[in-house]
């Protein structure tokens, strides 16, 4: 309905996750939590630079009169690993399909080649599998 604002585009109102808190950051799931705690902290060549980096992938522009929003891009964490930048995505079987996710990866990494960029993609509470890009 016009003038109306929804709960969000993935959540019924009230159903959106909390995030949690740990070692200083705010994780906005509890895989992306685990990620952090059983992945990336014990590791002493990665060095968390900060989790929810957000990218610019589009600025944005009027045409005709209409203003077209700009496309925005927010990763769950970016990290030093033996030099290279990486950008880590935490997802489930089912937000990993998630059209709006692909078009933003996709433009992601056209936009930023230097940066390296994996997916951890879990199936409840473990790994199922890894990409790197």
């Amino acid at each position: 309905m016009p003038g109306r604002r929804s709960a969000g585009k993935y959540y019924l109102k009230g159903t959106k996750p909390k995030t949690q808190e740990f070692d200083g950051f705010i994780f906005k799931s509890e895989n992306e939590r685990r990620y952090y705690q059983t992945d990336l902290k014990p590791d002493p060549d990665v060095e968390v630079l900060t989790n929810q980096p957000k990218f610019l992938l589009q600025p944005a522009f009027v045409h005709n009169g209409v203003k077209i929003l700009a496309i925005r891009y927010t990763a769950d964490f970016l990290v030093l690993f033996r030099g290279q930048v990486w950008i880590i995505e935490v997802k489930n079987e089912v937000n990993i399909k998630d059209a709006a996710y692909q078009i933003r990866k996709r433009l992601f990494l056209r936009l930023h080649p230097d940066y390296r960029f994996k997916e951890v993609i879990y199936s409840g509470r473990k790994i199922k599998k890894i990409v790197n890009y």
